[in-house]
């Protein structure tokens, strides 16, 4: 410590801190080449750093000897290895030039990162997009204008999120980091969840797309969409589960199955246009189907729901919209408290309503509790963060994407549009195609006890064929048993294929 006071100064004068040792740190770690070597030499600075901490931030220059003894003896007996640390400590003071070095370099990342964190504040905006099948590409932050053309995909923008998060601690522009990392921690929510609407096979987010704007305007349109999609969510599922208890042939395919037949066959009822996948998926209903029987069946359902006046599925009225006021109801996650807190907020000290549903869904991430006292400092520390933006532009963008949101209220329980046909047409027709097949009676062995579930342990090398024996004792050894009637799991088998197996049992 004492034959190293050029090193102990510098680090003293330049890092500052512990949060700025970690920063300095992480940064140089992210930035050097990814050799054994390298990071050896930065993480002795980080061990020597945190070792000595105590004297090098929390000794003043006029402390006493006594308390400067106390502080070293408490150093002393921190350090496991003196020997080993010692090494490292000479290793981390002759290599002060290197530290020096990154520290320049690290003050220009930080401020080209600042740069880019304007400029995307500036022109930027979020593009998720779920029309393509690839989940890690569905998320892009586009710059556009005359000046500036440049587009992030997830992993850069994990990359940004690393840069800037490393950098807040000693930026000038820390609003404009911490609105940054909220609006980008929503789009990341909101995608989740079309990727589940998605999987559920709802005909709103299948082929999802929207653009927010990295403003406060984009702020308040994505939490609106993440309410509505919460609620679409529940609805949704809570329509498919009561249809798939009605109706069991709906438990033969899965939600996205279910969603292709629906658009294909109504394809097939306008333009007479059958794709042959659909042959396919109605003979795991009844092996026999002919494009004669498809056609003829429609007719029929179309005819008899048009004359029928008995409701297809209930819907509880608590997770359905009504009104254009819906847009300001709380995430579906929220308790009768978290909605009073906000509610309290809103009337008593005039917050923005996004921002305290911001706050509270940040504590459910990271707090096990919290008051309306939290939500209040919350928000009085990020109240800035609603204007950040240009004013023209979140008018605009507002009004646009409000309007789509809007018309979007009226199809939460839409079953059927002009693409796709009804989930009700669609559990009738197959209802009507599985009647017309003659059911195969089965006979299984005296060791399989109905009802009830059967743990049989077999060699791998000889399961296809003890399954298949299990049915010879069927009074007809023609049939062979049909997809529905056995799952083959492996490692890749997905949980929603083993829940419509039981359905069927």
């Amino acid at each position: 410590y004492i034959y190293h006071p050029t090193f102990i100064i510098w680090v003293k004068d330049t890092l500052k801190d512990r949060q700025q040792v970690k920063v300095f740190v992480d940064l140089a770690l992210t930035s050097c080449e990814e050799s054994d070597f390298n990071i050896s030499r930065i993480t002795s600075l980080r061990s020597v750093c945190n070792n000595l901490a105590p004297l090098i931030f929390d000794v003043h220059p006029k402390c006493s000897y006594k308390k400067f003894m106390n502080i070293f003896d408490y150093v002393i007996h921190q350090i496991v290895d003196l020997e080993n640390f010692l090494e490292t400590f000479k290793e981390a003071s002759n290599l002060l030039h290197i530290w020096k070095h990154l520290e320049l370099t690290h003050s220009s990342v930080g401020k080209s990162t600042i740069q880019e964190l304007t400029d995307i504040l500036e022109v930027g905006y979020f593009e998720v997009n779920h029309e393509n099948e690839n989940s890690d590409d569905c998320i892009h932050l586009i710059l556009q204008n005359s000046a500036i053309s440049r587009t992030y995909n997830l992993e850069k923008l994990r990359d940004l999120q690393s840069k800037i998060a490393l950098i807040k601690a000693e930026s000038t522009v820390t609003q404009d980091i911490h609105f940054f990392i909220m609006i980008f921690e929503r789009v990341l929510e909101l995608s989740l969840l079309v990727e589940k609407l998605k999987k559920l096979g709802h005909i709103i987010y299948v082929n999802y797309i929207k653009e927010f704007p990295c403003n406060s305007a984009g702020l308040k349109v994505l939490v609106s969409e993440i309410t509505l999609g919460n609620t679409k969510l529940n609805t949704w599922s809570n329509i498919l589960d009561q249809a798939r208890q009605r109706f069991y042939s709906l438990n033969i395919y899965t939600n996205m199955q279910i969603f292709v037949l629906r658009r294909d066959l109504k394809l097939f009822q306008t333009q007479n246009t059958l794709n042959p996948q659909i042959v396919h998926l109605l003979s795991m209903v009844n092996p026999k189907i002919t494009k004669e029987n498809i056609h003829r069946r429609l007719d029929y359902i179309c005819d008899s729901i048009v004359t029928t006046q008995t409701p297809f599925i209930e819907v509880n009225d608590k997770n359905v919209p009504d009104s254009e006021d819906s847009l300001d109801q709380f995430p579906c996650n929220f308790s009768e408290n978290d909605r009073e807190m906000c509610q309290s907020l809103c009337k008593d000290q005039s917050i923005d309503i996004t921002l305290t549903i911001v706050g509270i869904q940040q504590f459910k991430r990271d707090l096990e509790t919290y008051t309306e006292e939290d939500l209040l400092e919350f928000c009085l520390n990020n109240e800035g963060l609603m204007d950040v933006g240009n004013e023209e532009l979140e008018v605009e963008t507002t009004n646009r994407i409000v309007s789509d949101l809007d018309d979007s209220l009226d199809d939460l329980t839409q079953q059927s549009d002009e693409n796709h046909l009804s989930l009700e047409s669609l559990s009738l027709l197959l209802e009507g195609i599985r009647m017309e097949c003659k059911k195969v009676p089965r006979q299984f062995p005296n060791t399989c006890k109905p009802g009830q579930p059967n743990l049989l342990f077999v060699a791998n090398y000889e399961m296809l064929y003890f399954v298949l024996s299990q049915y010879l004792l069927s009074q007809d050894l023609q049939s062979f048993p049909s997809s529905q009637e056995i799952l083959l799991c492996t490692d890749d088998t997905k949980v929603e294929e083993i829940d419509i197996f039981f359905r069927r049992a």
